[in-house]
């Protein structure tokens, strides 16, 4: 049986941009974390809401 894949959503000082990765329902905030910091993302606080991880980040390197 597949598992949920929920969607990254990073949250700048510009709006918010949808990650181009999803994470599924067993992985957990370090692995979010870590996606993000891998792909150039200062993440400075990280929370699941509604179905979906939300990456605040004090770098905006692709403004929305």
């Amino acid at each position: 049986m597949s598992e949920a894949c929920y969607p990254v959503v990073v949250e700048t000082p510009h709006g918010q941009v949808q990650a181009d990765f999803c994470v599924r329902e067993s992985d957990g905030p370090h692995t979010v974390a870590e996606t993000l910091r891998n792909a150039g993302w200062i993440v400075f606080r990280l929370h699941f809401a509604a179905g979906t991880w939300i990456a605040h980040v004090i770098n905006s390197k692709r403004s929305a």
